[in-house]
Formats: structure tokens, sequence, C-alpha cells
């Protein structure tokens, strides 16, 4: 029954950590969907853990139109291991309603929408961590860079030309073994 937006489990306003447990992808073409409101510019974190069993979640953030904007099949949870849990770190641009949806690695490509378009997936029991990120802006002027890019190669040479002489001093820091970032 929540497998489309307009179905949606409600979340509420992201302000503070949000934990929802108890939840069973119970049939291989099962979709739970969440409904969520941020503001401007929030930065917010997805996690999804498995109390226990073989369970491999899959992932996808839409806008209201249904538009996929990320996923995530087995993203390493920052301090975890390695796992069949997904986990997703997006920043919005635009304040608003958007939606998260899980389901099992399989079932990755029905539609937001209709709900229409299941495969099957892998089935088991999970929670979901919803987590604001507050960063505070760093004193000594220096500025953080984000970069989250799927699939894609960055050169050395790319590297070193953007650099130029602004942060030339930093190649090295982010390509140490000197083949570029993948």
């Amino acid at each position: 029954p929540d497998d489309a937006i307009n179905q949606a489990n409600n979340l509420g306003t992201i302000s503070n950590t949000i934990q929802q447990t108890g939840f069973t992808i119970d049939n291989p073409r099962d979709v739970d969907m969440f409904r969520f409101v941020v503001t401007a510019g929030q930065r917010v974190t997805f996690n999804i853990n498995r109390p226990s069993g073989n369970f491999d979640s899959y992932i996808r953030l839409f806008n209201e139109q249904g538009t996929q904007l990320a996923s995530n099949d087995d993203g390493p949870t920052p301090g975890e291991a390695a796992s069949f849990e997904s986990y997703l770190d997006f920043t919005f641009n635009t304040a608003g309603t958007y939606f998260l949806s899980v389901s099992g690695y399989g079932n990755m490509t029905f539609d937001a929408i209709t709900g229409d378009g299941d495969n099957v997936g892998s089935t088991g029991a999970y929670s979901l961590v919803v987590t604001p990120v507050t960063q505070t802006p760093p004193t000594d002027g220096s500025r953080i860079l984000y970069m989250n890019f799927d699939g894609a190669n960055i050169s050395r040479s790319d590297l070193v030309r953007w650099a130029g002489n602004d942060w030339q001093g930093m190649v090295n820091y982010f390509d140490a073994d000197q083949n570029g970032v993948t």
C-alpha cells in the first residue's frame, strides 16, 4: 500500500534525527515509500540498517514529480564495515517535499508515481535512520569541498589544471597514488 509517492509514510520535517524501526520488505516486489520535508541547502543522510538476516536494500530519492535525484545500493555508512545496507548523503538545493523509497536489490526501476514496474528483489527486515547534518563553517578561512559523483573519473591532469596556483599543493592529497580520482 505504500509503494508510490501518493501513499508514502510521512516522516514530517527533517529537523532532528528520525529513527524508524520494524519495517519489512516482505515480498520480492515490495517497496516502502517515505515522504519528508527539507529546507533549501539542507544536507540529510539516509541510513538503512538490518537487525538480522540477509536483506540487500536499495534506496532511491525522488522529488514531488517522481524524478529520481539519487540512489544507493551498498554505499558504506561512515564508520561501518561494507555491507548490503544502503546509505545516502544528499544536499537539497530547493526546499520542499521529497520521497525516499526502500526496496530490495533487484527491484530498482519501479515508477515512483504509479508504483508500477516492480521487479523481483531481496526481502527482509530493516530500520531507517534519517539525520540532518549540520556543519559549522571553518573559522580559519578554509573551505570544505564535497564531491559526489557516481562512476565518474577525474584524471590527474584535470586536478592539476583545476588547482592552478590556488591549491596546487593539495593535488597530492587528493591523488596520493597519482592516478586520478575514481
